[in-house]
């Protein structure tokens, strides 16, 4: 496998996440069964690169990211959502708004790197076998949950 670096997997996502569908199914997959966006993104990126993930290494990799979110990116979001939800109460609110998105930015490539170091100390299987972003979705959906109209796997397809 070609090493994955931090940096080239903050441009595989930040290009991976301009597009409005992708977009919209991560964030529904975060919002709706706290999914981890950049796990998911790191699956994507492993596929584009032909290279599985088991289940064990991959519930390793959510657990390595889960509690550095809980701690830090996810109160900044929330605080930064709680902003929006109160914009015209917020003096400078454009200005505060920007400096908390860049903070969380700042926390998200965080994240990324402590996945990196995680996925790399971990033996993964090249010429892909199986599906990660399927496997991940596996892991945050509960069986009980109805049907999905969004599935991770249709991340796939923009892959290129």
């Amino acid at each position: 496998m070609n090493t994955i670096t931090l940096s080239s997997f903050w441009q595989f996502s930040l290009t991976l996440y301009k597009n409005d569908l992708v977009q919209s199914t991560l964030l529904h997959f975060q919002n709706e069964y706290t999914a981890n966006v950049n796990l998911a993104l790191l699956c994507a990126m492993l596929n584009k690169h032909q290279v599985s993930l088991s289940k064990s290494q991959l519930i390793s990799l959510h657990q390595s990211i889960t509690d550095f979110s809980a701690q830090y990116t996810q109160p900044l979001r929330a605080l930064r959502q709680t902003y929006k939800n109160n914009k015209d109460e917020i003096q400078q609110y454009a200005q505060l708004r920007a400096k908390l998105l860049e903070a969380e930015l700042l926390l998200e490539q965080q994240e990324q790197a402590l996945l990196i170091s995680q996925l790399n100390k971990i033996n993964v299987v090249e010429k892909q076998q199986s599906d990660n972003l399927t496997l991940y979705q596996s892991l945050v959906v509960q069986p009980n949950k109805p049907s999905l109209a969004m599935k991770l796997s249709d991340l796939n397809q923009f892959l290129l």
